[in-house]
């Protein structure tokens, strides 16, 4: 990455993330939501984000893929792809 895309020190807080509310709404984390292999529903099914005992889902958002997927890596290890339409405010 070009260094001039880059924000440090104090700066860095007052980024404004590229991809704010990422977190997998509530009803779709007690069913399961489907994680896929590339940005593409017809791709195959990976494995499925749960909200664990303590209400807490274990994954961070790596990036956004037009506007109807989002890039994860649970801290499992498993990365895939996730429909926006999962995520909540």
């Amino acid at each position: 990455m070009p260094c001039e895309h880059l924000v440090f020190r104090q700066g860095m807080l007052e980024v404004e993330l590229a991809h704010p509310g990422c977190r997998v709404s509530d009803e779709s984390a007690a069913m399961g939501t489907p994680m896929h292999e590339r940005p593409d529903s017809a791709s195959e099914l990976i494995g499925h984000l749960f909200m664990d005992d303590a209400s807490f889902i274990r994954y961070v958002t790596l990036g956004v893929v037009g506007d109807e997927w989002f890039h994860v890596l649970c801290f499992d290890g498993l990365s895939g792809y996730v429909e926006a339409r999962h995520f909540g405010d």
